[in-house]
């Protein structure tokens, strides 16, 4: 199973074909997909379901996390996947104190017979303080999924240090941090940020990560980590 975290940056009007072909190069069986638009004035169309268009990303999942300040259409995250995606749920995060909300989604695969929970969020950049509450918030859901295996994709927005991906650590696997070795997903430039490791995927130890890799792109100012 080859899986992969995007954040596709929905206001700088992403080419979803693009997109989607980058995936396909890089046969991506299943993704988590953060700063998705869906019928908004900047992208009037559903950024999944154009994925879904292309046919081979046909199943997919969206989780609102705001509506959009002028009235016109949502933004949130979601999961597009060549298996088939059953028992989606989600909801929204804590956002006490912060301007944008955030939100997490879970859907259920089912790869060589057994179930596999993925799950994807995209953190708060506004606050650290309030960007841990959600990622413990995240891990206790996680924690309290009944499923032996776990995936969880995300922009987590740890931009002021490694460590603060560490709370994961005490029970899941990290991709970005194996090991050591870190890969600067963001590919912009940003003064207050002090890493651009912002990017990740977390599994079950369960779960053995046998490659892992970062594709540049100019296709959004986050690179694809698979």
């Amino acid at each position: 199973l080859r899986v992969a975290t995007f954040n596709i940056a929905a206001n700088k009007k992403p080419d979803i074909t693009q997109l989607n072909q980058l995936l396909v190069d890089h046969s991506i069986d299943v993704a988590g997909i953060q700063e998705v638009d869906v019928n908004t004035s900047r992208n009037n169309y559903d950024m999944l379901e154009k994925f879904a268009q292309q046919a081979v990303y046909t199943n997919t999942a969206f989780q609102k996390s705001i509506d959009m300040k002028d009235g016109v259409g949502e933004y949130g995250i979601g999961l597009i996947s060549k298996l088939s995606l059953s028992n989606s749920i989600g909801g929204a995060l804590n956002s006490e104190g912060i301007n944008e909300a955030r939100a997490y989604i879970k859907a259920e695969i089912t790869v060589d017979g057994k179930t596999v929970s993925i799950y994807n969020t995209h953190l708060t950049h506004e606050s650290q303080e309030a960007r841990n509450k959600q990622m413990m918030e995240v891990k206790s859901i996680m924690d309290s999924d009944s499923n032996e295996y776990k995936i969880l994709f995300g922009d987590f927005n740890t931009d002021q240090s490694h460590d603060e991906i560490d709370p994961f650590l005490t029970d899941y696997n990290i991709a970005n941090g194996k090991d050591g070795k870190w890969f600067d997903t963001f590919n912009g430039v940003d003064a207050t940020m002090k890493t651009n490791a912002v990017d990740n995927i977390i599994t079950t130890r369960n779960i053995q990560v046998d490659h892992i890799t970062m594709v540049e792109t100019t296709l959004s100012d986050h690179n694809l980590f698979y």
